[in-house]
């Protein structure tokens, strides 16, 4: 099954071809389908600390699973799409 999540996460920053990206956490250590930040608010004004924003994702339910057990992450809602 599909699911849509709104959860509250953390961005990493990660080395990529000689520079430093901001890249959702979420998106690095789970198999997510699609990513959306729902912030509103440009990356680099989201304070490091703490590092948290709103994201809105679409995984499977096993993947939303997995979430729901990662303390990283705080899941708000989700709902089956499919």
């Amino acid at each position: 099954m599909i699911v849509v999540a709104i959860c509250l996460g953390s961005w990493r920053e990660v080395q990529e071809h000689g520079y430093t990206a901001r890249e959702p956490a979420i998106v690095l250590d789970h198999d997510i389908l699609r990513f959306q930040d729902i912030t509103s608010q440009p990356a680099a004004n989201i304070p490091t600390n703490p590092n948290v924003f709103v994201q809105q994702i679409v995984c499977t339910d096993d993947v939303l699973a997995e979430i729901e057990t990662d303390p990283a992450y705080t899941v708000l809602m989700s709902e089956a799409v499919r």
